[in-house]
């Protein structure tokens, strides 16, 4: 709140509180419908069912800013298998169902064996079968992840037009990615909307000389095939309006410096890249300056290295929702050999944010046996494993390279990938089913 509309303590604390309320709307719907239903049936849930439902509302209702109550387990590293075979969800569904088990025990002095039992069974599952790396033949990729540290002063003066900005940025971008490196770098990786001119796709798949000149030397001095956050001109747009003009966008060239293919962002964020009211969007946009109002994105991308190596674009926060992820997945011709997740977290200034995505994010590398160059502007930037361990990691607020030799390999669709959240609902079934037939017993 400090951050971006300059509200100082402890007013920010306040706001920050009440905003709860749209960040996580799970718990608020779930209050409302409890309370309402507890009237209207006389006997109670069982907390396994309350449990799911919980789990229910975490995973559909929709979301800014996703954080869930089993995100936390995310600390056990590698020991997180199951994720592959019901998601995150498995890991939420248990911390409800043991915290409700708790809440029981000390209003009530009952005991939920169930609970104790189904947490004891996660955790002895987890250490018993860890995540262990593929014996599959692997394909390596010379990586340079570009982290210019473009606050955001600089970052809008720059895309605004300032000359003095634009060569800083330019000028950072060059020094870093020409830097010498001990292997010849094959692939180039620079953040979410790093360029910060407007260029037009189009027009580059025919002028391939109008790519920007900082982006060309970078090439020829490399070699490097080169992956650049940037926007993207609206064709569709209305002249003269600047709602919905252009794209976040990822380009990606060729070693020649050619545009080989492109993604648009499709999962934007409410009220930083567009609002949520439909048809009013457009006349609030002339007043509400400070939102970008970007075109939502229609193509699922499936880019391929001249290694042939598949591999997806997702841009900032899309990596935090698991149906989103698992939509696009189904949209692609191939499962991918890693994900790019292009992000700018500089807006949220000197908080824990950069630390809680890079944390949320692994989640999708265990869930989907997949790679993530997760390369951000100001930091934290890495390539997380799918055991969702991590490689070298760079520092907050540091201009540096990040280079890496990365090992993908072509791996099979797992269980969660195939069925997403009905894996879960099964089990829920499965454990109603034994519940019923020891009561019978």
């Amino acid at each position: 709140m400090e951050e971006f509309g300059n509200i100082p303590f402890p007013l920010n604390y306040l706001v920050g509180s009440l905003f709860t309320l749209i960040a996580l709307p799970q718990y608020l719907i779930f209050f409302i419908l409890y309370f309402f239903l507890k009237k209207k049936v006389k006997k109670p849930l069982p907390l396994y069912l309350l449990a799911f439902i919980l789990t229910c509302f975490d995973y559909f209702t929709p979301q800014q800013f996703p954080a869930h109550i089993g995100h936390s387990w995310i600390q056990l590293g590698p020991y997180l298998k199951l994720a592959q075979i019901f998601g995150y969800s498995i890991y939420s569904f248990t911390s409800y169902w043991a915290a409700l088990g708790l809440v029981q025990w000390f209003t009530q002095r009952k005991l939920n064996w169930g609970s104790f039992i189904n947490l004891a069974v996660v955790l002895i599952l987890s250490f018993a079968l860890p995540i262990k790396p593929s014996d599959k033949q692997s394909q390596s990729t010379q990586v340079r992840m570009v982290q210019a540290n473009i606050g955001n002063f600089l970052k809008v003066d720059s895309e605004k037009g300032g000359v003095v900005s634009r060569r800083v940025v330019d000028r950072r971008y060059f020094e870093l990615s020409t830097k010498s490196s001990e292997k010849p770098i094959e692939l180039m990786i620079w953040p979410e909307t790093s360029y910060p001119r407007l260029l037009s796709s189009s027009m580059l798949e025919k002028a391939p000389h109008l790519l920007p000149g900082v982006i060309k030397k970078v090439s020829e001095l490399t070699g490097a095939e080169i992956f650049f956050g940037g926007y993207d001109r609206n064709p569709k747009a209305k002249m003269f309006s600047q709602f919905e003009s252009e794209y976040n966008t990822g380009f990606f060239l060729d070693t020649q410096a050619k545009l080989k293919d492109y993604y648009h962002k499709i999962k934007l964020i409410p009220f930083g890249e567009g609002l949520p009211f439909g048809v009013f969007n457009e006349s609030l946009s002339r007043y509400l300056t400070n939102i970008s109002f970007f075109a939502k994105g229609e193509r699922y991308t499936l880019f391929k290295t001249n290694k042939e190596i598949p591999f997806i674009n997702l841009i900032c926060y899309e990596i935090l929702f698991p149906r989103f992820v698992l939509n696009f997945l189904s949209n692609v011709k191939q499962k991918p050999h890693f994900i790019i997740n292009i992000t700018n977290d500089s807006w949220y200034g000197d908080t824990s944010e950069p630390y809680h995505h890079l944390l949320l994010s692994k989640w999708r590398a265990i869930e989907l046996d997949l790679a993530i160059i997760r390369m951000t502007n100001t930091g934290i930037s890495s390539v997380i494993y799918p055991d969702g361990s991590e490689s070298r990691r760079t520092g907050i607020y540091s201009q540096e390279n990040l280079d890496h030799k990365l090992m993908t390999y072509n791996s099979p669709k797992t269980i969660y990938q195939k069925v997403g959240f009905l894996s879960l609902t099964l089990l829920i079934i499965m454990i109603g089913l034994v519940e019923k037939l020891l009561k019978r017993s």
